[in-house]
């Protein structure tokens, strides 16, 4: 679908149902490095969790990060969403 002039991806109902909000890298600022980390976690979870999580609609991920030099200044931006039930699960 083009759309002035631009291509533009159409929606589906799963887009519908399943939005993602996506993050860009984070810009270069004052004081810090001109490099970034990024963690990207995919959570799967048994019929059990899914109905815990229908309780109290909450899932907590920690993620903990060790580098070979001391961190003295550290900038963290994180988004969560839903995967529609078609995404495919990459596991390392």
């Amino acid at each position: 679908m083009n759309v002035n002039e631009c291509k533009v991806e159409k929606r589906t109902i799963l887009h519908r149902l399943f939005p993602a909000m996506h993050l860009e890298a984070p810009a270069d600022e004052k004081g810090f490095a001109e490099s970034y980390l990024a963690t990207h976690t995919i959570v799967v979870f048994d019929w059990k969790d899914r109905l815990r999580i229908l309780v109290s609609g909450k899932v907590k991920v920690d993620t903990y990060t060790k580098t070979d030099v001391i961190v003295r200044k550290s900038l963290s931006t994180s988004v969560a969403y839903v995967l529609p039930p078609n995404e495919k699960v990459v596991t390392a």
